[in-house]
């Protein structure tokens, strides 16, 4: 059984183990520095000037933990909860996380190059939230989002929208926002994605070469303890439901396909144990 079948099933269907952990993590840490009164944000946060010529390497992800205030943090965990659950389940844990770190720390590196001298501190997520969408809009390109929450539009077009804001912002000087990392956080998951793909991102389908996901065909079987709460799955469901969260998104599934799912995560997880 291999980790890219073992990840496409074996998941929480609304909040996956990753994204779950991500976010327990990141508001542990945040309410550490609300305990102590934020006093090290400056050790733990980014400053682009200790990076340089103190060596505080650290830095370049561990600011990504730390949030500035309780809306920074819920809206970087909301958009990392919306749209991550899905990258996860087409990605598996383990390369959703090594996304999220590899454009935290570019985000990290971008703002360092930008002001090497600079005494700021900078925290929070939000490099790493800009590749998350921007992984989103490459994988789910027609999936309709909702822009500032009210204009909806496709996930590509969306993405470019946010991409041009962010460079007219920070042309312009906007001051109190970290633009430098949300563009190089952009920056850093595309040459991700591009390298991952080896395709010009936003290709047709027909041309994009994404990783297949198995085809996985799971029937409870009667010895599991999951099986007796009726909810059976035919040879080939499980592939049709995970085709559907593809194509549609996970609030589309009835509850009785989300049990065959729960159901399903249980299967293979004894199956990989032995116990079944």
């Amino acid at each position: 059984m291999t980790a890219m079948k073992r990840y496409q099933i074996r998941l929480a269907v609304s909040f996956p183990p990753m994204v779950r952990r991500l976010i327990l993590a990141t508001a542990t840490v945040y309410l550490f520095q609300v305990l102590t009164g934020h006093r090290w944000d400056g050790v733990f946060g980014l400053v682009p000037a200790m990076v340089v010529s103190g060596g505080a390497l650290w830095q370049l992800v561990t600011y990504a933990l730390q949030h500035a205030g309780p809306m920074h943090l819920l809206w970087n965990m909301l958009v990392l909860w919306m749209f991550g659950t899905e990258i996860e389940i087409m990605w598996g844990s383990g390369r959703l996380v090594a996304y999220y770190v590899t454009c935290a720390f570019g985000a990290a590196v971008g703002t360092v190059l930008m002001s090497p001298s600079s005494q700021t501190v900078t925290v929070g997520a939000s490099g790493a939230i800009f590749g998350i969408l921007l992984a989103f809009a490459v994988l789910f390109p027609e999936r309709r989002v909702a822009f500032m929450l009210i204009f909806p539009m496709k996930a590509k077009y969306f993405m470019i929208v946010l991409a041009g804001l962010q460079l007219v912002l920070f042309a312009e000087g906007q001051g109190g926002v970290a633009y430098v990392a949300h563009l190089a956080g952009l920056f850093t998951g595309a040459i991700w994605l591009a390298v991952a793909y080896r395709r010009v991102l936003f290709a047709g389908p027909r041309h994009r070469k994404w990783p297949v996901r198995p085809r996985l065909s799971v029937v409870p079987s009667p010895r599991d303890p999951g099986a007796r709460g009726g909810v059976g799955a035919e040879p080939g469901e499980v592939d049709r439901i995970l085709d559907k969260i593809s194509d549609i998104g996970i609030s589309s599934l009835t509850d009785r396909e989300r049990s065959i799912l729960e159901q399903a995560s249980k299967v293979l997880e004894r199956r990989e144990n032995g116990d079944a």
